[in-house]
């Protein structure tokens, strides 16, 4: 969990700066903006590293 977490944390500013690179874009049938496609990717990301810093406070609560 903290392993994911700290990857998750590593990819946030490439995923940022890609998900604002693709509000230019719009889907073919519907017109969303991409950002709104892809948002849910940054949502997963930003959970992973919440659930990392979570399971890492509890290792070291643990170990104290």
């Amino acid at each position: 969990d903290v392993l994911l977490g700290g990857l998750a944390f590593q990819a946030l500013p490439a995923s940022w700066d890609y998900l604002l690179f693709m509000q230019r874009e719009a889907t073919a049938v519907m017109g969303l903006p991409m950002f709104w496609v892809f948002l849910p990717l940054l949502v997963l990301l930003v959970m992973l590293v919440l659930r990392g810093a979570w399971r890492m406070v509890q290792l070291v609560k643990a170990n104290l």
